[in-house]
């Protein structure tokens, strides 16, 4: 191999090594910390079967959405997504696996490369749930768990 040869092999591996932050998708990701953003938010349920976990913790992906986590703090107070196993116990991101249904009580953030694109939503609080529920089960979920957003609560 000549000198020349190995430099651009070296330089074409660091190009590559270079591009992967801005690739779509790997450094974009990071939970929800705007306080003005998350007590404006219309809040709502939404159901899916998880088919990504982000590696930092940030969000999941359901079939057409991504949920990211809120983080987030103001006048003293701590706002963050609160994950809830099917029992209803507090769980960490880690509990979370490929293939488990959740039901999100979350806030639009609008869609990822245009309406056509991926949903976004920041989520007050993440449950597992044991299959998909039908809209009747929905609403009683939603009911049952008081799903409120962190808005009307600090109202309270």
């Amino acid at each position: 191999m000549t000198n020349n040869t190995a430099k651009i092999i070296v330089i074409a591996i660091l190009i590559a090594i270079g591009a992967i932050p801005v690739a779509s998708g790997v450094c974009d990701a990071k939970k929800v910390s705007d306080y003005n953003l998350i007590m404006g938010m219309e809040y709502s349920p939404a159901q899916g079967q998880i088919t990504g976990l982000s590696r930092s913790g940030d969000y999941v992906t359901v079939p057409g959405a991504k949920i990211f986590l809120v983080e987030s703090a103001s006048g003293g107070k701590t706002f963050a997504t609160t994950i809830h196993g099917r029992n209803g116990e507090v769980i960490a991101f880690d509990d979370l696996r490929t293939g488990d249904w959740i039901y999100a009580f979350a806030g639009a953030m609008g869609y990822e490369n245009g309406p056509e694109g991926t949903a976004r939503a920041a989520a007050k609080d993440i449950y597992v749930i044991p299959r998909k529920m039908s809209m009747p089960e929905l609403v009683n979920f939603t009911n049952k768990v008081s799903a409120k957003s962190w808005k009307v609560e600090l109202r309270k």
